[in-house]
């Protein structure tokens, strides 16, 4: 997934939780969550992680929902009577910048391409940034900072 979390999560819970418990160390206080639900909006599977975990645990869960969504389309292939590679949602999120770096790094890839994003794409894409930063709690990195500067009509 390359789209700032924080934009997709879905519920009312807040990502940031400071009484929730890290599923993988234990820590209390967490920054991030999956939730996998049924068709009809149940959850099935609830996780939290603290920031310490929440880099390799993101990762780990979009493995393996690409994982499944793989084996999804392969059963699909098989079965010709599939309609489609359906499976349970997912609403992944994190009160940090992971997600906000692997859009830019997508972003950037777009840039070589003959269809280039828009001066005006760009400038939208990072226009929430400061917003983010007061939210995450966390400064901007480097590599964000520069393209916000290099992007946004109102950096400097």
């Amino acid at each position: 997934m390359s789209r700032s979390e924080r934009l997709i999560h879905s519920g009312d819970e807040p990502l940031r939780d400071a009484a929730a418990t890290c599923d993988d160390c234990g820590a209390i206080g967490t920054i991030g969550r999956a939730v996998r639900m049924d068709d009809d909006g149940n959850t099935l599977e609830l996780h939290r992680f603290c920031r310490a975990c929440w880099p390799e645990a993101r990762r780990r869960i979009l493995a393996r929902l690409q994982d499944e969504f793989h084996a999804r389309v392969e059963a699909m292939k098989a079965n010709r009577h599939s309609d489609h590679p359906a499976g349970d949602g997912w609403s992944i999120g994190g009160a940090s910048w992971d997600g906000v770096i692997d859009l830019l790094r997508d972003v950037q890839a777009l840039e070589q391409c003959p269809r280039r994003p828009s001066v005006e794409m760009l400038a939208e894409l990072c226009a929430e940034w400061p917003t983010l930063e007061r939210e995450f709690e966390e400064p901007m990195p480097p590599e964000l900072r520069a393209f916000y500067e290099a992007h946004h009509p109102g950096a400097n």
